[in-house]
């Protein structure tokens, strides 16, 4: 047969979302959810027994095992829609139950209702068999998400409204009969569920790639896939902790908090809420960030919700009671969905190879059956058996939950920890998903977004990049990355300044090493300083190969940037290009290379190319290079930044502050403080000259080695004396590297004092 393309798949999505709409109608007002619990409870069946009942629902799931290979022999389509249908008819035998308890008694209306949810379940078990594998085929993989949330959203609002019709009748009305009400809308919900999935394509009958092989082998073979073993187990474990706590919530609330009936069904309404307003967003954050993430942030977020129906409090009025509930039960409804889409997108595109869906979706659908059964029937037997339990500790009440609870949260730690060491699958790392609620502004990524995709004139283009930028969120990574190809110039300009604003992330680079080797001369010169501020190890190989770029601009860039990533493997290259250029604004960038990078090794003609210069600017920015190589760049700014507004005052104070200084140098060169005392002197009588001349020869005095500091204090010597007052730079690198040297002469005597000075004796 063949395979189905992604548009008629697309076309006969509709018919898709019908059907689970439908069929969650139906489930949530039999066989699930809080009514299904308190009609056992009004039928006077013990919890242990209701949590057998509850088990036999996924106990039943084990049956895939030794089912699938048939399943997929006869059709999954054929065998979906037929057992789909005999299970509508086992719930509507159920319809007869208040009749059975009438004539024979509570032993045979238990056994009658047994009966039903056998025979329900292995009918269920076979045609979900069939559905798992089947919906694999016919949802294309890239809006896998997107669907689930969209099926999430119109099954939760069928859903709420017939949870909100069944919360008034079973308030309005008394006995078994107000769930008998219930039971026959939901059988004919199911009905109609049934009657919308006969449009749905695919679900043909699956060659059986191994005829000679038994379905055991197949299924042992699937078993030596270690991802998918963690992965199952993780599953198995969060599913134990989930099925318990929602079996047994509404009796909690009922027994146990005092809400009545009606008000315990009616919570099951938040639950709903919590699934309609989060499910779109899951969906959209799996497919685009991936699935793990969004199913590991789900069961963390649903680990403190036992914790909060422990400290629940138990002397609240019913009013108060009730809307906590909601709250705990809208928390659950948020966590549940995530972990829901984020585990079966991760089910469908990672965990199982399409080749052999057969065997794997048997094993995962029966292990979630045998956990899923698990949970009831163990909770049941634990509330059982702790029943006595009755205590006060300070204002926590201990009672046959407390044991429940704990039970089930160290259950959800053991599933948490199996999940987080599956395969990843290319999804965004956890901690850089979490960036999306943590990192930058997330509601002005939000808004950009929105606004991204509905606005499309070239103005708006340009601002709304610009602010996506500014949110530093990793959910508008995509469509700044997007931005870079768009049509307009000015919108891949500003896309490259957003991105160097963001914080850095490895699709940022690769999109930006693209720009860079495309060698558009405007955009590329701005990728290449981005890559400065944001690159890693394949920016550097980028950067390095565009040294040779024949556009100029480009080359001073690439070497800026490199030095700003600290590649010192440059270092010759730098050099050799300092040497050999002619261009000043060239040999500039080489040499602020240079200086970030604090190479001294042409120290000397870096020196003669500042003496040639002319431009004030160029000059201060030769000057700032040389000044990285022997001191902290801060040092420089901080002297430049003084002299732009109060150049006498401040020399003044900064040739006071190196007087004070000679104090502790004097005993090696005796000239040196007076030398200090006449330039203040200059400086205070405002001769700039000679005080230029003084500290000129203050710097002299101070070189005493061939080291790169004191080939500064030479050259600013030679310099002051050559051009005086007019260039500032020789100026500002005069105090900073004689300040300099006076730290280090100072660092030494103090260390040297401490190696001679003998160790006290003790007596």
């Amino acid at each position: 047969m063949a395979e189905l393309t992604n548009l008629e798949k697309v076309r006969k999505l509709p018919w898709q979302l019908a059907g689970n709409a439908f069929n969650t109608v139906f489930f949530y007002t039999t066989v699930s959810g809080s009514i299904f619990v308190l009609f056992l409870n009004e039928l006077g069946i013990g919890k242990s027994k209701i949590g057998f009942l509850l088990s036999l629902l996924p106990f039943c799931g084990l049956t895939a095992i030794f089912t699938a290979r048939w399943v997929a022999h006869v059709g999954l389509k054929r065998i979906f829609l037929l057992f789909y249908g005999i299970r509508k008819l086992c719930i509507a035998c159920l319809l007869f139950t208040p009749l059975i308890l009438g004539k024979f008694g509570n032993n045979a209306a238990f056994l009658w209702v047994a009966s039903c949810i056998f025979c329900f379940s292995i009918c269920r078990a076979i045609a979900e068999t069939a559905v798992y594998p089947w919906m694999q085929e016919c949802i294309p993989d890239n809006i896998r998400g997107k669907f689930s949330s969209y099926t999430n959203i119109l099954a939760q609002l069928c859903a709420i409204i017939a949870i909100a019709i069944s919360g008034f009748i079973i308030g309005h009305f008394s006995g078994l009969n107000k769930f008998m009400y219930i039971i026959s809308g939901g059988v004919l919900c199911g009905l109609l569920s049934l009657w919308c999935f006969f449009f749905v394509p695919g679900g043909g009958p699956v060659p059986d790639s191994n005829p000679d092989d038994s379905q055991f082998k197949e299924i042992f073979v699937s078993l030596q896939d270690l991802n998918f073993c963690k992965f199952i187990i993780g599953l198995g474990c969060i599913l134990i902790s989930y099925s318990a706590l929602i079996s047994f919530m509404p009796l909690y609330m009922k027994d146990k908090i005092g809400l009545s009936s009606g008000h315990v069904v009616w919570l099951d309404i938040g639950t709903y809420l919590g699934i309609l307003v989060s499910c779109f967003f899951w969906g959209w954050c799996s497919d685009r960030f991936g699935s793990k993430p969004v199913m590991l942030l789900g069961a963390f977020l649903m680990l403190p919700i036992p914790l909060f129906c422990f400290l629940f409090p138990r002397d609240l009025s019913v009013s108060a009671a009730s809307q906590l509930a909601i709250i705990i039960s809208f928390l659950l409804g948020i966590s549940s969905t995530a972990w829901n889409i984020g585990m079966m997108r991760y089910l469908f595109v990672d965990a199982v190879p399409p080749q052999k869906k057969t065997s794997y979706m048997a094993i995962f659908y029966a292990s979630a059956g045998l956990f899923g059964g698990i949970a009831p029937l163990a909770a049941g037997a634990l509330l059982d058996a702790t029943e006595k339990i009755h205590a006060k500790f300070w204002f926590f009440t201990m009672d046959q939950y407390t044991p429940f609870f704990l039970f089930i949260t160290l259950i959800f730690f053991i599933g948490i920890f199996f999940i987080s060491k599956t395969r990843s699958g290319g999804a965004l790392p956890m901690k850089r998903f979490m960036g999306i609620f943590t990192q930058g502004n997330p509601l002005a990524a939000v808004g950009g977004l929105i606004r991204y995709h509905y606005m499309p004139e070239e103005k708006n283009r340009v601002s709304i990049t610009k602010k996506l930028g500014n949110a530093n969120n990793p959910l508008s990574s995509r469509e700044l990355i997007e931005a870079l190809t768009d049509p307009s110039f000015d919108v891949r300009y500003e896309a490259i300044i957003a991105i160097a604003n963001s914080k850095s992330a490895p699709e940022f680079e690769e999109a930006l090493i693209q720009i860079l080797n495309k060698e558009e001369p405007d955009l590329s010169f701005n990728a290449a300083w981005a890559l400065g501020c944001t690159g890693g190890e394949a920016a550097i190989q980028a950067l390095r190969h565009t040294l040779h770029s024949r556009y100029p601009s480009l080359r001073a860039k690439s070497a800026r940037s490199l030095a700003s990533l600290g590649d010192k493997k440059s270092i010759p290259l730098f050099i050799e290009y300092f040497l050999k250029e002619k261009s000043p604004g060239l040999k500039i960038a080489y040499a602020q290379s240079l200086g970030k990078l604090k190479c001294d090794k042409i120290i000397h003609e870096m020196l003669n190319f500042l003496a040639a210069l002319k431009d004030p600017v160029i000059q201060s920015e030769m000057a700032l290079a040389l000044s990285r190589i022997v001191d902290k760049e801060e040092n420089f700014i901080s002297i430049w930044r003084k002299f732009q507004t109060e150049y006498d005052i401040s020399a003044l104070k900064m040739m006071e502050s190196l007087k004070r200084q000679t104090k502790n140098t004097c005993y090696k060169n005796p000239d040196l403080r007076k030398i200090a005392e006449d330039a203040c002197i200059a400086f205070s009588k405002e001769d700039n000259t000679l005080a230029i001349q003084l500290l000129g020869k203050f710097c002299g005095c101070l070189a005493d080695s061939n080291s790169p500091l004191c080939a500064l204090l030479k050259e600013c010597q030679k310099r002051l004396n050559e051009f005086k007052t007019t260039r500032i730079e020789y100026i500002v690198l005069a105090f900073q590297c004689a300040e300099k040297k006076l730290d280090l002469i100072q660092a030494n005597s103090l260390q040297d004092k401490k190696t001679t000075t003998p160790a006290p004796d003790i007596q």
